[in-house]
């Protein structure tokens, strides 16, 4: 299936990460407290795409919270000119997207938050994926809708999501790897699409930070190769990022 699409439905599936491992909940804050954006250097071997392309922001914008902020959507460099020469790839790509979940009144209610954010994933990765469970499926169904209406010539549906476990903890930043498994239908072909993801917040003052690393899964290799994208991506935001941390 060589449609545009293969972007979009990764992107959701990110998204669908965040949102399967816990809730934040929608604080409301003045805009005399509103600061500067996090710093976020783009990941070894990518380039943002989202400032090159209203379409590339499209798809990293879909399904989000109002409340939330894309930082960026990164691609290696041949796919990114493929997109923006021909408006798509033709082969799954590794990706990467960083945006702002959330900016809480102080950063004694962000540390908080942060906290319960971490603990909530921690006991869904314990949690076996069910779509008969109707709180699990109604997480899925929103970013699975939110994807198909940004292309109606094909469905996303999710089949499953292995959690692999935790790559790093401490006060400031959490950062865990899984594989998730979906299935990509137009109207003649099926195709089931497995990616490793790996995921990582970051407390960086009054906002959690979301970072992702996707890849297709081809192999072990592949693990490895998006928790290693994303543990250097994470050291390297931190590093920019120490004095607000």
């Amino acid at each position: 299936i060589d449609m545009i699409p293969k972007a979009r439905v990764l992107l959701t599936l990110f998204v669908c990460a965040i949102c399967i491992s816990a809730a934040l909940p929608n604080p409301t804050r003045a805009d005399s407290q509103v600061q500067a954006l996090p710093v976020v250097p783009s990941p070894e071997g990518f380039i943002e795409g989202s400032a090159l392309s209203a379409d590339i922001k499209k798809l990293g914008l879909a399904g989000q919270s109002p409340s939330g902020k894309l930082i960026g959507v990164y691609y290696q460099p041949d796919t990114l000119a493929k997109i923006l020469k021909q408006g798509y790839y033709t082969e799954p790509a590794p990706f990467c997207q960083a945006q702002v979940q959330r900016e809480f009144n102080s950063a004694e209610e962000a540390r908080q938050n942060f906290k319960d954010l971490v603990t909530n994933a921690k006991k869904e990765s314990t949690t076996k994926f069910d779509r008969n469970d109707p709180a699990i499926d109604r997480i899925w169904k929103h970013y699975e809708d939110a994807a198909n209406n940004l292309a109606r010539d094909e469905a996303l549906s999710v089949n499953g999501a292995t959690a692999l476990g935790d790559l790093a903890e401490t006060d400031t930043f959490y950062a865990n790897s899984s594989i998730i498994s979906y299935s990509l239908s137009d109207k003649q072909h099926t195709s089931t699409l497995p990616v490793a993801s790996a995921f990582g917040w970051i407390l960086i003052g009054r906002r959690i930070l979301g970072i992702s690393a996707i890849y297709p899964l081809v192999d072990k290799q592949s693990i490895t190769v998006a928790n290693d994208t994303l543990m250097t991506w994470l050291k390297d935001i931190v590093k920019h990022n120490e004095s607000t941390l």
